[in-house]
This record gives structure tokens, sequence and C-alpha cells, in this order.
């Protein structure tokens, strides 16, 4: 490892240790975020339990957002994990379009979010206004909700703390 700076500072309960070159090399270790695009300059290498990525959707009609859920669990946005070689935006989209049958434009990335489980990167995809979701795979219902009733709503940590942000990102613009 000649030639390699490290830098380790903490990150939660996990250490990260932040490189100075493409050239390191630890076994089965990877950086944190080569997958999305416009994260790739990201030099981090999760050390402790690793957090799985998951392409997360936020798709909007005014002030409602589609949530989605499996049989007998809580609601959550649409998404999933990404398969080999698959880039993040490319994930959102193909979620997005195997759980609601909704073809997205495009898939914008707006923030990370880091949870127990997963590493969530956060993307809004544009559909078209006049377009209805319908659960397929295995989501066994969706539904447009009014951003004001998603605290009621039993729903999943993650997308309760992912629409807070997303509340709170919008208040500071």
């Amino acid at each position: 490892m000649s030639g390699t700076r490290l830098a380790e500072t903490q990150f939660g309960n996990a250490a990260v240790i932040e490189r100075s070159t493409m050239k390191l090399s630890l076994g089965t270790l990877g950086p944190a975020c080569t997958t999305h695009r416009a994260h790739s300059h990201e030099q981090k290498i999760k050390v402790g339990a690793s957090l799985r990525k998951r392409a997360t959707v936020i798709c909007r009609k005014g002030n409602r957002i589609l949530l989605v859920a499996r049989r007998r669990t809580k609601w959550a946005l649409p998404g999933g994990m990404l398969k080999r070689g698959e880039h993040l935006p490319d994930a959102a989209l193909r979620e997005l379009k195997e759980e609601t049958r909704l073809a997205g434009k495009s898939a914008k990335f707006l923030f990370h979010h880091r949870g127990r489980q997963k590493h969530h990167h956060v993307f809004f995809c544009d559909v078209p206004k006049s377009a209805k979701p319908r659960a397929s795979n295995e989501i066994s219902r969706c539904r447009w909700v009014h951003v004001s009733e998603i605290p009621r709503l039993a729903t999943t940590a993650p997308t309760r703390l992912i629409v807070k942000a997303l509340g709170d990102e919008k208040r500071k613009r």
C-alpha cells in the first residue's frame, strides 16, 4: 500500500477510511458509492457492518407522494437493491416500473439517507400526470398519499425520515 494515504474518521458506529488513490485494495471492502455517477468521486470505505445500497424513488403529484406496500407490511417509498453492474439511476427507474408499472421519464438524484441496514440513494422520478400506479411484482398495493398524512400512516422508518428530509430540503431553498 505504498503511496496511499489513509485517514480514519468516525461514521455512526463504524469507522470510515478515506483514501487518496484508487489503487487501494482491501479484499472484499470497496468504495461506498461508486455506482452513483454523481458521487463517483467519493473515495470512502466503510469498515464494520456494510450497508446495502438501495435506489429509493420519490414520485410527486402536487402535494402527494407515491407509496407502496407488500402484503402485511408498512407503507414505503418505491425502490430496491441494485443488480450487479447496474447504475443507481437505472435501478430507480427499474424498481419504479417493476413495483408500480409506471415508466419514469428520468431519475434525478436528490440526496442520501443512511438507515440502519440500507444506504438509500434517493431519486426524484418524473411520471406523466395522468399515470395511474398499479401494484405488480412483489407489491400488493400502491397509492398517492398527501404529505401531511404520512406521519399518521404506518410507514417504514426510512420512509418517514426521507419524506421529512425532503420537506427540510424544500424549506431551505
